[in-house]
């Protein structure tokens, strides 16, 4: 997802493979994430690109990837990975706790905060608590707050951020204004798309579920919600079971 890397889902799947051990799993960053941040990209910050980005690896790599997955930011491009990708027919998809549909710029507000407060900032901090603390008399809140600061990177100059802060804000506002309730909804679409809703995140009003209700109801099977339980936002912190 956004602001984030394959370093969050490190431990989940590290856990998953030893009861699935003939699985294997590929771990990908988006651009200007983790360890994409070193690449260029000529190409404006579009969902689109960011899903061809993965199918580019997959062919370039000659991989066999039959399942797609990703959270928040991430869902969206899982779905148009499974959309857009011809060579290498995809069989699921899966978005934990992503919307599909368009969302107000103003449901990614502290995103865009945060992403204008840190560009403002050094690119090496001396210490975690150094950033944590920063944030926090900044008012941002405190989930925020402890998990940028838990997730910077050590390096020999010092601790600096795992994403590209001045990439965010086209990140973002290109999510924000794609609706990728079409491809939920299709029925024809080869590809099982499985969403996870997390049970006690805010972002699933009465509107958005009744929304998504149809769309599923017209994919004819081929798309399916799953409520995660006792989970919000972060599912593979909160439930990873």
């Amino acid at each position: 997802g956004i602001m984030g890397s394959h370093r969050d889902w490190r431990l989940f799947f590290t856990r998953f493979l030893k009861t699935h051990p003939n699985l294997l799993v590929h771990l990908v960053d988006l651009r200007h994430h983790g360890n994409s941040r070193n690449l260029i990209f000529p190409n404006e910050d579009s969902v689109e690109n960011a899903a061809q980005d993965v199918i580019d690896l997959i062919e370039e790599s000659s991989l066999k990837v039959d399942v797609v997955a990703g959270h928040s930011y991430g869902g969206k491009v899982a779905a148009l990975v499974s959309s857009l990708s011809k060579s290498t027919p995809i069989k699921e998809a899966w978005a934990f706790d992503s919307l599909l549909d368009s969302v107000p710029v103003s449901d990614s507000v502290e995103a865009m905060r945060v992403t204008q407060y840190l560009t403002t900032q050094p690119e090496f901090f001396p210490s975690r608590k150094s950033l944590l603390n920063s944030l926090l008399e900044n008012k941002f809140s405190r989930s925020v707050s402890y998990w940028l600061s838990n997730s910077l990177l050590r390096t020999s100059k010092g601790y600096t951020l795992q994403f590209h802060p001045d990439a965010l804000p086209g990140m973002l506002t290109f999510y924000s204004a794609l609706s990728l309730m079409d491809y939920v909804g299709d029925p024809l679409k080869e590809c099982k798309f499985r969403m996870v809703r997390a049970e006690l995140s805010s972002r699933w009003t009465p509107p958005v579920l009744a929304k998504l209700t149809q769309a599923i109801e017209k994919s004819r099977g081929s798309s399916s919600l799953h409520v995660l339980p006792q989970s919000d936002h972060w599912v593979h912190v909160d439930n990873p079971q």
